[in-house]
């Protein structure tokens, strides 16, 4: 899940959270908010919930920056 982890790190470095205070504001640890980042560890779904929610992102939209070939902005245009 490297793609998730870059998701959650480029999503943390957009708000401006450091990785503690995202870290604190999941409940989980630094050293795991890290090896998520770094792709080292999968999230079990309610540490992808957690996180999501202290980026104040639903976890569709945080799972949506990770998509292949998603660069992280959307486009919420309606399709012609």
């Amino acid at each position: 899940m490297q793609a998730f982890g870059t998701a959650v790190r480029d999503a943390r470095e957009h708000t401006g959270m450091s990785i503690d205070a995202l870290a604190t504001a999941a409940g989980i640890s630094t050293g795991l908010l890290i090896s998520i980042e770094q792709g080292g560890h999968d999230p079990t779904l309610p540490t992808l919930l957690a996180i999501a929610d202290g980026l104040r992102l639903s976890p569709a939209d945080l799972l949506a920056r990770g998509a292949p070939g998603n660069s992280g902005t959307h486009n919420h245009a309606p399709s012609p």
